[in-house]
């Protein structure tokens, strides 16, 4: 049979500028399932600045990313393609040249969870150390974390995340690590057609058959270089900290933080009765002051599962304190001053702002009110690399307003700051400079659980009967995963990786005209599946899809699951014309199309007798 190549109705979209008639090749393509590999698609395209651009008017500007930043820059806008009115993943470009020299622009492509992976300094996103969370949480957490700091967040539905962590994490690429505990689970992050970040299963025994083909309806190559990936044994070796009830902890600080940092510190002081009040009183010591220091971080680590984990951790909690009618809208934007974007070079163990609340009784702060002890607030100074402001109550600052403990601002100096150049800033009084380092910090240590631990090791095996001979050494293949959420999941994972060594050995790359692939580009495109093609049932994995000069093709990796008998038998092939005396019509069972695919037929009938 001969397969027709030529180029199906299609469509590319930058945003709302179309680029179909000025592309001279494209393809995109799915990774091979890796245990630590996202499932996102990557592709490359080129354009040409052809005469029908500039029918239309455009001109090369319109092709230039130093010209239209917006639309060629990575990550700016989405890249839609559709194929016989069927969409195909979204996309977003990743790297873009305009040569002027050759008039034609060349690009990468990438999906939304590709743009934004990537190694940023070490954090501690919220995991609630020795609490049993669930994996899929610890997944949600490090998805939201990596989107915290991107200009576009996207809707999530992680799904099929089975298990629990109760161990400390650090992360430097959030969805690479979000994927190891999707990996552990034989699942997968992608991004589906809605450009949603979503969760799929490596088991193609999970789906439905997705289509059928004989060998006519096809190409068919065996993949030899793939054949040493096959395996006859699998041993999966991991670890988990699981809570240890043999040992017992004392009561956690309500004062230091899961990572070991300093939430507040509270000191009291005492002096002579009649000190704090003149007059003929007691000497007995008296509460004559309650400090309290508060602290913020980078990072947040009590808040819950549902919200970003990479913002800042602030124990900071005005409402506590008795300091009459007091707003602190203007005091809290003297804090915000020092946040994530302003401190970046901070690490996470480093205060980047310090809130002092100093409590003295009424009558110390008013004498006319006497021997007064109700505890209320005299001052409060807020210190950052940028501000410091003190505020104390409005009756000492305006006598008039009387015995007015409502906090007002006495003092705020400004200081200049150059966080460029690891320089925090220059008292404009004093002259006093306060550095930051700009060196790069080493990573932050893992917290000390509050429930102690102990790790537990799991090791899983997996031998591979083959069907019908016997090798001659059985070479294994030793998976070394880290983190293993329990047994069960070792065995699994050590069942997957070995069918899937199996596949693998009779591995065949299949391919097709991309106009016949309606069954793959009506189920949405998955990057994972069953099809049956001749004689055996596959799984498939590695899609490729493209369109360059007058070809257009659908190809994927096919690792065979098993035989069938008889073969898949090729469709019914037309019945020959033969011209002959009088009218003549073929038969209707005569005329065999593409299911799915419309086709009109223009009949002209001469001769006969009317």
């Amino acid at each position: 049979m001969k397969l027709d190549y030529s180029p199906p109705s299609f469509s590319v979209y930058l945003g709302s500028f179309e680029i179909t008639e000025y592309l001279d090749s494209w393809e995109i393509r799915s990774p091979a399932l890796e245990l630590n590999s996202m499932g996102a698609w990557t592709g490359d395209f080129e354009v040409f600045f052809n005469r029908k651009a500039q029918a239309i008017g455009l001109t090369e500007n319109d092709f230039s990313e130093q010209y239209q930043p917006l639309r060629w820059r990575p990550g700016q806008t989405q890249v839609l393609i559709t194929v016989m009115g069927r969409s195909l993943p979204v996309m977003r470009i990743d790297r873009y040249a305009y040569d002027a020299q050759t008039k034609t622009g060349k690009g990468s492509l990438v999906q939304y969870l590709g743009a934004i992976a990537g190694n940023r300094p070490s954090t501690i996103p919220d995991t609630r150390v020795g609490a049993q969370m669930p994996l899929k949480e610890v997944v949600e957490v490090l998805v939201d974390g990596a989107m915290e700091p991107a200009r576009i967040k996207k809707f999530r539905d992680i799904t099929g995340i089975t298990g629990v962590l109760d161990a400390p994490l650090s992360t430097k690429d959030p969805i690479v690590d979000a994927q190891k505990f999707c990996g552990v689970n034989w699942m997968w992050l992608t991004i589906n057609s809605a450009e949603k970040i979503v969760t799929v299963s490596g088991d193609p025994a999970k789906y439905p058959v997705m289509m059928y083909r004989s060998i006519g309806q096809v190409e068919w190559q065996p993949d030899h270089e793939a054949i040493y990936f096959a395996a006859d044994k699998v041993i999966v070796t991991g670890a988990c900290q699981v809570p240890n009830p043999g040992k017992v902890c004392g009561i956690p600080d309500p004062n230091v933080d899961g990572k070991g940092r300093t939430k507040r510190v509270l000191t009291t002081e005492m002096q002579p009765f009649k000190t704090i009040f003149p007059g003929p009183y007691s000497s007995n010591p008296t509460l004559a002051e309650k400090k309290t220091i508060m602290y913020a971080y980078r990072n947040e680590p009590d808040f819950t599962v549902s919200s970003i984990g990479f913002g800042i951790s602030s124990y900071v909690e005005l409402i506590l304190f008795n300091a009459g009618n007091f707003d602190p809208y203007d005091l809290r934007r003297d804090m915000d001053s020092a946040n994530t974007l302003t401190l970046k070079d901070v690490d996470e163990r480093t205060a980047i702002h310090t809130v002092t609340v100093k409590e003295w009784p009424a009558g110390r702060i008013f004498p006319r009110l006497g021997t007064n002890q109700t505890m209320y607030v005299a001052e409060i100074e807020v210190i950052t690399p940028f501000v410091r402001a003190v505020w104390v109550p409005e009756g000492l600052l305006r006598p008039e307003t009387g015995d007015n403990f409502t906090l007002v601002r006495k003092s705020k100096e400004i200081l200049t700051a150059d966080r460029n150049h690891g320089c925090g800033g220059v008292s404009a009084k004093s002259g006093t400079v306060i550095v930051f380092e700009d060196k790069p910090k080493a990573e932050l240590p893992q917290p000390a659980p509050e429930v102690p631990l102990k790790t537990v090791s799991i090791r899983a095996e997996c031998v591979v009967d083959p069907a019908g001979w016997t090798p001659l050494i059985v070479n294994p293949h030793i998976v070394e995963v880290g983190f293993l959420p329990s047994q069960g999941h070792g065995d699994n994972l050590a069942l997957q990786i070995a069918q899937q060594q199996v596949r693998r050995r009779n591995l065949v790359q299949i391919s097709e005209p991309l106009r016949n692939a309606i069954e793959w580009l009506d189920s949405g495109c998955p990057i994972v599946g069953r099809v049956r093609v001749h004689d055996g049932e596959f799984g498939f994995e590695s899609v490729i899809i493209g369109m360059g000069g007058n070809e257009a093709k659908f190809s994927f990796a096919c690792g065979r699951i098993a035989l069938i008998s008889p073969p898949i038998a090729p469709p019914p092939q037309p019945v020959p014309y033969i011209p002959g005396p009088g009218l003549q019509l073929l038969v209707p069972n005569s005329i065999v199309s593409q299911v799915g695919t419309p086709m009109s037929i223009d009949l002209l009938a001469t001769g006969g007798t009317p």
